[in-house]
């Protein structure tokens, strides 16, 4: 940018020699500064503390620039996936407005249905007749896949990168998860032996949600600030103000389910492969097949790594049910009143360990690590969890040996 507005850089350091383009360029009106990704060089770096600290020193030096110069800037816009840098790379730039979570903006990064009505008619046209879907079946399965962003709890956005890409290809994919695996989130998640299945929901408070120390990370905010989960809902009260977060859509759900799976289970070669088995036994209600899969991820794990908890296997089994593509829903409470046909109504009965529905069949799973799958199955019947159901119901009990990593024993009805 120098060099194409004449501007012979002076100084000996980044930061000196940015102060000097500014006031150079500030002579002609005054500059706007647009940054996108501010936070690359930190996040880049996040497990190598050295290169991590010596990033951020530059940049702090780099933004400190900005504070003086008031008088020569028109405005300043930075974009970034987290809020990692805020406090250590701005100590010095105080008079940031951090605009994420302003209702004001929650327009701001994405397409709404209108928007996309208004704009692409002809495409979609064109993708509902390569995929032979009604527009109706076509809307239905593109907020199902790359809908549901919010920086509101109210309003929801198309993800622009994946649903561009998905105009282009005509075809429904994970094409977001496919610029990059976040790996050092996916072991954290791992070390940290978080259950899988709280991801779908997880409160936190305001303070929590809004910055992140690089010298303790926490997953979910990391999760929210990274795209990976959203807002589903905002409580406001004296108390402060709460979130509730979420997946976004069936495309990061599946893709990060995935990915989770290859992260606790190790089995690095096959796990697109096993999820293509398991929908295929899942479309049959072959249920032999279903669990010779099942076993075979689980006995890929290495003992070291295999907590010999209910929970983990559990929350490899909503992995291995996700990743199918099939919607999945865990420790799912149902109302079994006849008035009852939503699910999430609370109810004194309990709660489903794993709910999968495919396209024919509700299919309901129950884990147990001590008795029979029997008696697994027969919680299902006494809790009365396929009461509220539309579809016709699957049973299935599941036993798992932790000793031995498989499961042993299933029982269906």
């Amino acid at each position: 940018m120098a060099a194409e507005y004449g501007v012979a850089l002076l100084g000996n350091t980044v930061a000196s020699a940015f102060r000097n383009l500014i006031l150079e360029l500030s002579k002609t009106s005054k500059v706007v500064i647009l940054i996108d990704e501010y936070d690359k060089p930190i996040t880049d770096y996040l497990l190598e503390p050295e290169k991590r600290n010596e990033h951020q020193a530059v940049l702090r030096s780099l933004y400190g620039v900005l504070k003086p110069m008031d008088a020569h800037l028109h405005l300043v816009f930075l974009t970034g996936v987290s809020k990692i840098g805020k406090l250590s790379l701005f100590s010095d730039l105080n008079n940031l407005r951090d605009i994420s979570l302003n209702t004001d903006f929650a327009l701001c990064c994405g397409y709404t249905k209108a928007e996309i009505e208004n704009t692409f008619p002809e495409y979609l046209t064109a993708v509902a007749k390569n995929l032979n879907l009604s527009l109706p079946d076509l809307w239905q399965s593109m907020q199902r896949w790359y809908n549901g962003y919010s920086w509101d709890a109210e309003q929801k956005l198309y993800c622009l990168f994946s649903f561009l890409l998905f105009l282009g290809q005509k075809e429904f994919k994970s094409y977001w998860f496919e610029t990059g695996t976040p790996t050092f989130l996916l072991e954290m998640i791992r070390k940290a032996q978080f259950n899988a299945l709280q991801f779908e929901s997880v409160l936190l408070d305001e303070l929590t949600i809004s910055t992140t120390n690089v010298e303790n990370l926490e997953a979910s905010s990391l999760m929210f600030q990274t795209g990976y989960l959203t807002l589903k809902k905002k409580q406001m009260s004296i108390l402060g103000t709460r979130f509730e977060l979420t997946y976004p859509n069936e495309e990061v759900r599946m893709a990060f389910s995935k990915g989770l799976l290859l992260e606790y289970s190790k089995t690095k070669s096959y796990i697109g492969s096993y999820s293509l088995e398991l929908q295929d036994a899942l479309l049959i209600l072959n249920w032999v097949a279903f669990f010779e899969v099942s076993n075979r991820v689980l006995a890929g794990i290495p003992y070291v790594i295999f907590p010999r908890k209910e929970s983990y296997v559990h929350s490899l089994m909503h992995l291995m049910l996700t990743s199918t593509g099939f919607q999945t829903q865990s420790q799912v409470q149902s109302d079994p009143s006849p008035s009852g046909a939503a699910l999430g109504s609370r109810t004194s009965l309990g709660r489903m360990d794993t709910l999968t529905t495919t396209f024919d069949y509700s299919i309901i799973f129950e884990f147990k690590t001590a008795g029979t799958a029997q008696q697994a199955l027969e919680q299902i019947d006494s809790s009365r969890y396929a009461d509220s159901l539309s579809k016709p119901v699957v049973k299935v009990g599941v036993l798992f040996d932790l000793e031995q990593k498989q499961i042993s024993d299933w029982a269906i009805r």
